[in-house]
């Protein structure tokens, strides 16, 4: 199937670099520099691993904060980043990132009580 621009299937383009794959590192500048910007709506995804105690302890506090998993956490780091000074953007989100901050407090107290 031809829909890369080259008039080469893509078999063909991959056979192609990989036959010529010394001479293409060779013609790498390493410390040439290109300049890029981020769309500030870039959504950047990030990964993180709870014990199994604290993945059940954030799974209850999202479900009695009636949000999901995703939000849930994004909130609570949105708090933990104002804790550090850097400001939510808008009152709504202050507003929730406040809400749940009182629930991380009392979800550390039952979990300190456990």
């Amino acid at each position: 199937m031809l829909h890369n621009g080259s008039g080469m299937t893509d078999k063909e383009m991959a056979d192609w670099h990989y036959a010529h794959r010394a001479e293409m590192d060779a013609s790498i500048d390493e410390n040439e520099s290109f300049p890029m910007e981020l769309d500030p709506n870039f959504a950047l995804k990030m990964s993180f691993h709870p014990s199994g105690k604290e993945a059940e302890a954030i799974r209850l506090a999202a479900e009695h904060a009636g949000v999901g998993l995703s939000d849930w956490i994004r909130a609570a780091c949105v708090a933990a980043a104002k804790d550090q000074g850097i400001a939510p953007r808008n009152e709504e989100l202050r507003d929730v990132v406040r809400s749940l901050s009182r629930d991380v407090e009392r979800l550390r107290t039952v979990a300190d009580a456990a």
